[in-house]
């Protein structure tokens, strides 16, 4: 065999050496790069739902719904430890694995009667937020089996009528602004709006005091809007929404 022929063969396998070489290097970067954005994902969805739980005592959550996100939090921690073996990732699992148990000894006694509205608006908007996610939440865990009908179905009732009542009261604190301001147009939107929920959060808890509540702020402002519907002295119109409309053409 000529020295050619064989440093042709060398070439080959150096050449074939160097492909598998970066195939292999080119997967291992592949793999690692998913293994931190699903290490990410996991740590993101750690943070997320202990956000939530945060808030379990203000919004008054069934004991269901606390056990499914903190269920949430151990399956999120178990892939983390497969991604990472951290150590201290079994210490968090050995804790959230007693808050479970403890929850399931004796689960809380929250009732959506004792549920009190922020003082501020920053809270209340946040507690907005957190149920929207929080909806999004139990609709994954139901299509992932980690949640009943029936306890999807009761949090699913919780998560709205919460939703409800932080509307409406935001929705009344909003019209009397609108009315002071002679906003008529937003103030009787706004009025009509509250009093389409207020109808849906009556079917859902009849006979509540807290809805009896709104009600009778929403018959105290209805008066006060007619009161403050009189001509403009300058544009002689009843509501300054209509300064926007379109000219008539006469």
């Amino acid at each position: 065999m000529s020295w050619i022929v064989i440093l042709g063969i060398l070439f080959a396998v150096l050449l074939l050496t160097l492909i598998i070489v970066n195939a292999l290097q080119q997967y291992k970067e592949k793999m690692e790069a998913q293994r931190k954005i699903e290490k990410a994902r996991q740590k993101a969805i750690i943070d997320e739902t202990e956000l939530i739980l945060a808030q379990s005592g203000a919004l008054v959550f069934p004991s269901q719904l606390i056990q499914l996100l903190y269920l949430r939090v151990h399956s999120a921690l178990t892939q983390l430890y497969q991604l990472t073996n951290e150590e201290k990732l079994l210490l968090n699992k050995a804790n959230i694995e007693q808050q479970i148990n403890k929850l399931e000894a004796v689960p809380t006694d929250n009732k959506l009667a004792n549920f009190k509205m922020a003082d501020d608006e920053q809270t209340t908007i946040h507690q907005v937020q957190l149920l929207k996610k929080l909806h999004a939440i139990i609709r994954q865990e139901q299509l992932k089996g980690n949640l009943s009908p029936q306890d999807f179905s009761l949090c699913d009732n919780h998560i709205t009528i919460l939703q409800l009542k932080i509307n409406i009261n935001s929705s009344i604190a909003r019209i009397q602004t609108s009315i002071l301001l002679k906003q008529l147009g937003s103030a009787r939107q706004g009025l009509t709006n509250a009093q389409e929920k207020l109808a849906i959060l009556a079917e859902k808890l009849p006979d509540s005091s807290f809805v009896a509540n709104l009600q009778e702020q929403l018959n105290t402002l209805a008066p006060q809007l007619e009161a403050g519907i009189q001509p403009d002295k300058k544009y002689k119109v009843d509501d300054i929404d209509e300064l926007f409309q379109p000219k008539r053409k006469w």
